[in-house]
């Protein structure tokens, strides 16, 4: 596999210890495919991508790495690998002597993973998944990969007795992937396909069709044998790139269509919405229809079961066919757009999906593009290297919402706690993807990412593990373009400057929102951050500079000081709450920039040729900003579970059920937490008090940001 020497390459230049740590094999395999499904071949994902790995011996078995699911939300994705010389012995030997085996001892694996059965083996796995978000609903994909390949038929029975796996926690499923599988998934970021050039689907047993529209769509049904055989051909190669979002398995519905299927295929149309498939053009010849630059829009759930399932007798699929009628590129997306969109909502498909369609997105991918960059904006969209082969020209709608959300709006530790929020809650995404902004910020915040990230790699070299420079730009990139945010903002705007010295900062803290309402304006976004001919003249040196001076003058400082008062708290605590980074960093920066006590001059990094003023003092707009009730109290949820060292878990304090209530219901009282909320005695006796103290806050508040 060409591939994987590729991603070892990567690695034994950004971590030539990490790759001596454990089997090659195994790191190999699982890098290649994590590099590629879960961080669209970004470099400078490479230190998230490590963090994911938590096995400690590498022996068979083991979970090797512990990931949120990229398809589906309230999912949690173990990965694990499969040798090859396995997988020859299980090929030679009866498949029930060995595999079952192997998926009874991963299967133990994960459930002491999930129940938090501590053991020596499993102590780094427990501590990752605790990282993570659960709760009663979660779903656990334990996800096989197997450097090897095995003719369809067979990968199709290892893959259904693998989902078939029966385990007594029927959240826990299991998917095997093999060496074409993760190939593939390479492949299509490598060089993604829109649609599917040209391919065919047979007419089930001469049925009529249904013509509608001037250009000629229509409604027919087609064979599920020439629809499985699509699926073979191109499910990695355009057959879903128009769909919202690519296959997401649920059991419940996924068991449904398999068992119609298998029992009852004549019935499958009765049950069954069947596909939509949109194209340039088409012809019909001989009970065959032969499309040109197609994908399907609405289905993919049908059609990967379809394709996935071992099924005799052949029966019929609703087929509707969409012929594109418009001839400018820009109408045609938007018409295919607004079908994928409509076609889909029928279906419980979520919010972050949803929005790929939304023009605000669409806009901003082009300006994307326009700018040199691709944008992923859609679940599973593949950038393509062959045309964007920099690792600045690799953004995902997130990722930017992270970074504008923190460079402008001064938020890096909400941002860098629950990205996904800054796209589903409606306040925060109207906020970021709403106003425009100039095409260079955003090449700016794409090179300072990248700058950056190299900037780390340097590190590594020359820090002692355990300094805080180190701990901190670990873990820090949004930390930093607050940072730079922040003194961008004060170095051109005088009246922010005067507003800032009038705050007595011996007396700042976290409910301080008039600090916060002054420097989190939307004042820079329409600048230039660095501008276009800066960004041509930086080199590395100019970039390392920057970033060391940020580190040395403000944040190694600011963490030491936090600290002293938090001394059992990590990195991780400090660069994951806005409220640290307002009582300690913030600081810092606004004593020495409006005091003029900063002696380096920035000019030479910053772009300072224009200048901004926004009324600041506006105080009907400040009357109307508040900053968020839902964001204190995870704050304080965290606090109580760090403070315990892990022995009070942050379900206990009050589950996300119950947060979704305060947040409905804003209760003033004790009773109203019982009785609205369904806290507990206990639970109010222990944090009843502090709860609502929190959120008596926000009792004059009708929006919550």
């Amino acid at each position: 596999m060409d591939y994987l020497e590729k991603i070892v390459e990567v690695y034994q230049k950004e971590e030539s210890n990490f790759i001596n740590q454990y089997s090659l094999e195994t790191v190999k395999t699982t890098a290649l495919y994590m590099f590629y499904h879960y961080f669209n071949a970004d470099v400078t994902k490479l230190e998230e991508l490590n963090s994911t790995f938590c096995f400690l011996t590498g022996d068979i078995g083991d979970i090797i790495a512990i990931n949120n699911s990229y398809y589906e939300e309230n999912a949690i994705d173990f990965i694990t690998v499969l040798p090859a010389s396995i997988m020859k012995s299980i090929e030679k030997i009866n498949f029930e002597d060995i595999f079952s085996n192997y998926m009874k001892k991963i299967n133990k694996t994960v459930a002491d993973i999930i129940c938090r059965n501590t053991n020596e083996e499993n102590e780094r796995c427990v501590k990752k998944y605790e990282e993570f978000d659960f709760d009663d609903n979660t779903v656990y994909y334990i996800k096989i990969l197997c450097n090897y390949s095995v003719p369809i038929e067979k990968k199709l029975w290892y893959q259904k007795e693998a989902a078939e796996y029966s385990v007594s926690n029927n959240r826990v499923k299991f998917e095997i992937l093999f060496e074409d599988d993760i190939l593939e998934e390479v492949s299509d970021v490598e060089c993604p396909k829109d649609s599917v050039q040209s391919g065919s689907l047979q007419l089930y047993k001469n049925s009529s069709i249904a013509y509608f529209g001037e250009e000629k769509s229509f409604l027919g049904f087609v064979s599920a044998n020439s629809l499985k055989e699509n699926f073979y051909k191109y499910s990695t190669h355009g057959l879903f790139a128009s769909n919202l979002r690519y296959y997401v398995k649920s059991a419940k519905i996924d068991n449904k269509i398999t068992k119609t299927i298998m029992e009852q295929p004549e019935n499958f149309c009765y049950y069954n919405n069947g596909i939509i498939i949109t194209c340039d053009d088409y012809k019909i010849y001989d009970d065959r229809i032969y499309l040109k630059n197609f994908s399907i829009v609405n289905g993919g759930q049908t059609t990967n079961l379809i394709g996935r399932t071992n099924f005799e007798n052949d029966f019929a699929v609703m087929c509707k066919v969409i012929k594109n009628k418009y001839s400018k590129i820009e109408d045609k997306v938007n018409f295919l757009s607004e079908v994928a969109e409509a076609s889909n909502t029928q279906k419980p498909i979520k919010a972050k999906d949803l929005i790929a369609n939304r023009p605000e997105q669409r806009l901003l991918k082009i300006q994307f593009e326009k700018a040199g960059m691709f944008l992923q904006i859609k679940r599973g969209e593949k950038i393509s290297k062959e045309i964007y082969s920099e690792p600045w020209q690799n953004a995902t709608n997130d990722n930017v919402a992270q970074m504008i959300n923190s460079c402008i709006y001064q938020m890096p530790g909400a941002s860098k706690n629950s990205k996904s929020k800054l796209l589903e809650n409606d306040n925060l995404y109207d906020k970021i993807f709403k106003p425009t902004y100039n095409s260079n910020f955003l090449v700016s915040l794409q090179h300072l990412k990248i700058g950056f990230n190299n900037w780390v790699k340097k590190l590594k070299k020359e820090e002692k593990y355990g300094s805080s420079k180190l701990g901190i730009a670990k873990n820090g990139d949004l930390l930093i373009l607050a940072t730079i945010g922040l003194i961008y903002k004060i170095l051109l705007n005088n009246n922010l400057k005067y507003e800032l010295k009038n705050i007595d900062f011996e007396e700042l803290n976290y409910s301080n929102d008039r600090l916060r309402f002054l420097i989190s304006q939307n004042d820079i976004g329409e600048l230039n951050l660095l501008s276009s001919e800066l960004v041509l003249k930086l080199g590395k040196r100019t970039f390392f500079d920057l970033f060391n001076i940020l580190m040395e003058e403000f944040l190694v400082d600011a963490y030491e000081a936090f600290k002293r008062k938090y001394p059992t708290y990590s990195y991780g605590n400090f660069v994951k709450s806005d409220m640290y980074y307002f009582n300690y960093v913030v600081p810092l920066i606004v004593k020495k920039f409006c005091n003029d006590d900063f002696e380096y001059d920035l000019s030479a990094m910053l772009d300072m040729s224009t200048a901004t003023s926004v009324a600041l003092d506006s105080n009907e707009i400040f009357d109307k900003y508040k900053p968020g009730l839902e964001e204190e109290l995870l704050e304080y949820r965290k606090r109580i579970f760090k403070e315990s060292n892990g022995e009070i878990k942050a379900y206990e304090v009050f589950k996300n059920i119950q947060l979704v209530g305060i947040l409905k219901y804003i209760p003033r009282t004790t009773e109203e937490l019982k009785t609205k909320i369904k806290f507990s005695n206990e639970q109010c006796e222990k944090y009843g008090e502090a709860i609502l103290k929190i959120v008596s806050k926000y009792m004059n508040s009708q929006e919550f940001m």
